[in-house]
């Protein structure tokens, strides 16, 4: 459902990434890491998001930090989606019975 999302929040959070990390150790270990994470479907990348790329995000903008962001984001918002769809399926299997 969300899995073209994901990569390609992924893919602008690495524009960031290599437009505000000078510091090439780091940007280059930011970026691999990015690179593990575009190889894998949208359910894995969420579910390792958190804390995975928070070491880095002093060496980011406020414009990267966002994007980090809406990249946690959207994790959240796939949990939330996900319950909101089991709810609706419970509710018309009631309504059936």
């Amino acid at each position: 459902m969300t899995d073209g999302k994901i990569h390609k929040k992924l893919e602008q959070f690495k524009q960031w990434v290599n437009v505000d990390i000078t510091d090439s150790p780091v940007r280059r270990e930011v970026s691999n890491l990015i690179e593990q994470d575009e190889k894998k479907d949208s359910p894995a990348i969420l579910k390792e998001i958190d804390g995975k790329y928070s070491p880095y995000r002093s060496h980011l903008s406020e414009l990267g930090k966002t994007r980090l962001d809406l990249l946690k984001a959207e994790k959240k918002f796939s949990e939330t989606i996900y319950v909101a769809l089991a709810a609706v399926k419970f509710k018309k299997l009631i309504s059936k019975s």
